[in-house]
């Protein structure tokens, strides 16, 4: 997270994630200035938020940084756990087929 603080506004920076403003109202083949258009959209966004908006704003993000580690903690359990379950299943199958 970088922050950037001027006299008038904070400007928060998340690299990991992009925020979308709004979709464009046209379609362009040129994509970087697309992209350098949807910046300047979310500078403009971000300075008119008030200190303690961008605050919020920064608090709400790292909570939501916070529940999507631990989304992907959960999920490459869960493909262990998969793991496991198949091992025992195919274990069980033989066990099976022997008796």
């Amino acid at each position: 997270v970088m922050t950037t603080t001027t006299p008038t506004t904070t400007l928060v920076s998340w690299p990991s994630r992009k925020v979308m403003t709004q979709k464009p109202s046209h379609t362009s083949l040129d994509v970087d200035s697309s992209d350098e258009e949807s910046d300047n959209e979310l500078d403009d966004v971000l300075k008119s938020f008030s200190k303690p908006a961008m605050q919020h704003l920064a608090k709400l993000m790292r909570a939501l940084d916070s529940k999507e580690q631990s989304l992907e903690r959960q999920e490459e359990l869960l493909i262990v756990e998969k793991k496991r379950n198949l091992a025992l299943e195919e274990s069980l199958a033989k066990e099976c087929a022997k008796n």
